[in-house]
């Protein structure tokens, strides 16, 4: 009995989990904290919600009142990654519930103007590049585990003690959206979004996407006919008046079908 209440236990903690499909946010909802990022697309699979973050350099020589509010530009020359054992690392609180936080798994991909530069955070503290130039942009993916389907909204911080801190890349209360939501988008408006972003900053589009090619079937197997080459039973003679000699009809034979994958859109961040 106590190895039925164990199983069903573990059932029920696992069914959320397994329930959870795969799918993508091409429109994702949330508030800037500051006008020189964005996030790009969130994916959500079984185990993970990504975050696809994209920052555009600012390095001017002075400083400007920004006309997104009371924010300030500030010279920048070096372009820094907490890792997960950093104090200013990222990480997501349920809006609703401060309380309650979510510390990121891993930063993947993280690359400079389309060159990957690391394809993991794991093993640093922190990662820094220096020499930045003006309009340089940075992605990165931010991988956290699937949160629970009660929350709703999450704001992404870097640094639980840096929430206020204007240069930390802060994006407050995005829409944590179910498979069902009916504005996820399409690849094409994640497009149109970060090209109009860094025009906006730089003046013209600098990032360019492959777009996902849609999955194909497997071609329709050929059908063959196999001829029966194995020698037919001797019939037993009885009284000298061999019996009806039995009719063997070919089989129909239809060869393994492979199975189709479905390609994967040239992955970008």
């Amino acid at each position: 009995m106590r190895t039925i209440l164990v199983i069903l236990l573990f059932y029920w903690v696992a069914l959320p989990l397994i329930a959870q499909n795969t799918y993508t946010d091409y429109k994702p909802e949330y508030k800037k904290w500051h006008p020189d990022y964005m996030i790009d697309k969130i994916e959500y699979t079984p185990t993970r919600m990504i975050i696809h973050f994209r920052y555009v350099a600012n390095s001017i020589n002075e400083e400007v009142e920004s006309k997104f509010g009371n924010f300030k530009f500030y010279t920048i020359t070096r372009v820094t990654f907490f890792g997960k054992t950093h104090p200013e690392r990222w990480y997501l609180e349920n809006y609703y519930n401060p309380d309650e936080t979510y510390h990121f798994v891993d930063i993947k991909n993280i690359r400079r103007n389309g060159q990957l530069m690391e394809s993991s955070i794991s093993g640093y503290e922190q990662l820094d590049y220096h020499n930045i130039k003006a309009n340089e942009v940075f992605t990165c993916e931010i991988h956290f585990k699937r949160l629970p389907k009660h929350v709703k909204k999450v704001s992404l911080y870097e640094g639980e003690d840096y929430k206020h801190d204007k240069n930390h890349f802060h994006v407050l209360q995005i829409k944590v959206k179910q498979e069902d939501d009916k504005d996820l988008g399409e690849f094409s408006d994640m497009v149109k979004r970060v090209q109009e972003f860094e025009r906006k900053l730089t003046g013209r589009p600098r990032s360019t996407f492959s777009v996902p090619k849609k999955d194909t079937p497997a071609p329709a197997p050929m059908v063959k006919k196999e001829e029966n080459t194995s020698t037919p039973p001797q019939p037993i003679v009885k009284k000298q008046v061999p019996p009806p000699q039995p009719t063997f009809k070919p089989r129909l034979h239809s060869p393994p079908v492979p199975p189709a994958y479905p390609q994967e859109a040239q992955a970008r961040m």
